[in-house]
């Protein structure tokens, strides 16, 4: 039997099979601009839920929300601490990750980033982190498909560039930032007793310099501390000092989280061992050190009440110059500023001191007194200058035996 007909048959029918499926299959779903024409384009907006946004000391953990509220004060804004923006997809975000339009993502801190062409007070973020995607304009931007792709970005930046505020900057045409550098209106200082930040990540389809989604966190930042406590006293105890001081009105403060003590041996010395005493200061310690700078080392005290007025520090050495200070703290660590005085704890002479040594002036001669001597009471028993060799205990024994043996007569009768 002939075997060339059957093979062209069956390649026939093959190829009809393959052409039927060509024709009857779904398009997949295409990214604007790239490789496939055929078909039909699918593609979504990013909406608000679909992006999380997290602030990080460490790089990896975020900030809860307690801690979030207490991290951006002048502290950590002098220090210039290193902080980390955490942009990542949500469930929903995933959902578009390939239906997303091309463009660029640039990263901001300011207001209104996401919807001015002209940004009133924004700037760059930060550096992106992703090794070779920052835009050429800015290194705080990347393409939205890298962004997608990865479905997450780290942010470099700073608590410094984080708190302060700057003025206007322009948004190129490509959506990255223009050449100028904004200028800051003042490092580590504010107008206002706390304001709030924003950070932004601010989507442009099409690169076209026109702003189309900004996914956005607000941030509190605190940078101006409480006022100081008035009518600061250190007074000298027995191996302790007592700071007293006029509380900060409450009313007219009310992130007023309390008081601390801060004090130092001498010159400098410090006191009590590390971590003795919580700290609540917060304090830039890379600038200097001591009780002035309000190193946390210096701390002695724990966080006291905002109605306390007065503290005894204790566990001290008599005879040892002892600086002390007491500073009012807010709710951010923000401290007033430090204003330490002097004192040199010293032995206090109980009434049995006075007795026993003799330390008391003899009329207004200056002289001290024949030990014993103390005026008024049983214990003013003369001494050997008038009663002999007997002294007072020998007086106050033959006085006590008297007294026993006329007690001794009367029951006998």
């Amino acid at each position: 039997m002939p075997i060339g007909p059957r093979r062209s048959a069956f390649t026939v029918t093959a190829a009809s099979l393959l052409a039927c499926l060509a024709v009857t299959r779904p398009a997949q779903a295409q990214i604007p601009g790239t490789a496939g024409t055929t078909g039909t384009t699918t593609t979504a907006s990013l909406a608000d839920g679909d992006i999380f946004i997290g602030i990080q000391q460490q790089e990896g953990s975020n900030l809860s929300t307690f801690d979030l509220a207490r991290f951006f004060n002048k502290a950590n804004c002098d220090c210039n601490v290193p902080v980390y923006v955490f942009f990542t997809l949500t469930a929903s975000g995933f959902a578009k990750r390939s239906q997303v339009p091309t463009g660029t993502v640039s990263f901001f801190v300011g207001t209104s980033c996401g919807t001015q062409f002209l940004q009133t007070a924004c700037k760059p973020l930060g550096q992106v982190t992703t090794a070779n995607v920052g835009d050429a304009t800015s290194p705080s931007s990347e393409q939205i498909t890298t962004f997608m792709s990865l479905g997450r970005e780290t942010i470099k930046s700073s608590a410094q560039i984080i708190s302060t505020p700057t003025a206007a900057v322009t948004i190129g045409p490509d959506g990255g930032v223009a050449t100028t550098t904004p200028t800051s209106t003042g490092l580590c200082t504010s107008p206002t007793n706390g304001f709030t930040q924003t950070v932004w990540a601010v989507f442009d389809y099409g690169a076209d310099g026109t702003p189309d989604f900004a996914a956005q966190q607000a941030i509190f930042v605190d940078l101006v501390p409480p006022p100081a406590p008035t009518g600061v006293t250190v007074a000298p105890g027995n191996e302790a000092v007592t700071v007293r001081w006029t509380p900060v009105d409450e009313t007219l403060n009310p992130d007023l989280q309390g008081y601390q003590i801060l004090c130092q041996r001498g010159g400098g010395l410090q006191v009590f061992a590390d971590n003795t005493f919580t700290p609540y200061v917060k304090s830039c310690t890379s600038m200097a050190t001591g009780v002035a700078a309000l190193d946390p080392k210096f701390i002695c005290s724990p966080l006291l009440n905002r109605s306390d007025a007065a503290y005894r520090v204790k566990i001290l050495q008599n005879d040892i110059f002892y600086g002390a200070t007491v500073v009012a703290i807010d709710n951010s660590g923000n401290a007033s500023a430090p204003d330490p005085q002097f004192a040199q704890p010293a032995k206090t002479d109980s009434f049995f001191d006075v007795y026993r040594d003799g330390n008391q002036t003899n009329g207004g001669a200056g002289q001290k007194a024949t030990p014993g001597a103390a005026t008024g009471g049983f214990c003013a028993i003369a001494g050997e200058s008038r009663l002999g060799r007997w002294g007072a205990g020998a007086a106050a024994t033959a006085l006590l035996a008297a007294l026993l043996f006329r007690a001794r007569r009367r029951r006998r009768r």
